[in-house]
C-alpha cells in the first residue's frame, strides 16, 4: 500500500534510465522452470521463444528518459497524495451539498470511485500478490494517473465556482466601500 500512497509516489519512475534487464530475465527464470522446459521443448515455436527471449535478455536496451518526462514524472510523483488528501473531502463536501451537487457531482463522484477503486485494487494486490511485481503497478499506473488527472481538474474547478460565488456575493461598491466609511464619509460632507 506504501507505494501508492507513500509522500512520494514509488510507482512513478523518474530515474534517468531504466533497464529491462531485470524484466526480461523474471520472464525468463518463469518460463524456465524444469516442469514447465519439458512441455515448451516440444513445440518448435515455444523453443524458438525461449532462446529468442533469452538472447534479448542479455542484451537487453536501457530507454533513456528525457529531461521534461522524469520532471513531469518527479511532479505526477509529488502531486499523488495531496491530491487525493485535497480531491476526497470536496468530494464529500460537493457531494453533501446540493447546490454543488448539482454543478460537480458527477466529477466529485467520478473522483471518489476511481480513488475507491485504485484503494481496493493495491489492497487485493497487496493481501494477495505483491505490488514489487513491476506488471501489477504498471497497470495500477493507468487508473491512477487518470484519477489523478480527473481529481486536479476537479479541485480546479471547486476553487473557480468559489472564487465566482466571492465575486458573485459581493459586488464591487460593497467590497470597496464598507458600511461605516459610508457613513464617515457623509458625516465629514455635513
Amino acid at each position: 500500500m506504501a507505494i501508492f500512497y507513500a509522500p512520494i509516489c514509488p510507482a512513478y519512475n523518474y530515474g534517468k534510465s531504466l533497464s529491462l534487464t531485470n524484466a526480461l530475465n523474471a520472464g525468463v527464470m518463469s518460463l524456465d522452470i524444469q516442469s514447465r522446459r519439458q512441455i515448451w521443448a516440444a513445440y518448435p515455436a515455444a523453443a524458438d521463444f525461449m532462446s529468442r527471449t533469452k538472447s534479448v535478455a542479455l542484451g537487453a536496451p536501457v530507454i533513456h528518459q528525457p529531461r521534461y518526462v522524469r520532471l513531469a514524472l518527479f511532479i505526477m510523483a509529488g502531486t499523488h497524495l495531496p491530491l487525493l488528501l485535497i480531491a476526497a473531502p470536496l468530494g464529500a463536501v460537493v457531494l453533501a451539498q446540493e447546490r454543488r451537487r448539482r454543478r460537480l457531482g458527477w466529477l466529485a463522484a467520478l473522483i471518489l470511485l476511481g480513488y475507491l477503486y485504485s484503494a481496493a485494487a493495491c489492497l487485493e494486490v497487496a493481501v494477495v500478490h505483491s505490488l514489487e511485481i513491476r506488471r501489477y503497478i504498471t497497470v495500477q499506473m493507468f487508473l491512477t494517473l487518470l484519477v489523478q488527472f480527473f481529481a486536479l481538474w476537479f479541485i480546479l474547478e471547486f476553487a473557480l465556482e468559489m472564487r465566482a460565488r466571492q465575486k458573485t456575493s459581493f459586488p464591487d461598491s460593497v467590497r470597496c466601500k464598507p458600511y461605516w466609511g459610508r457613513r464617515l464619509g457623509r458625516q465629514r460632507r455635513r
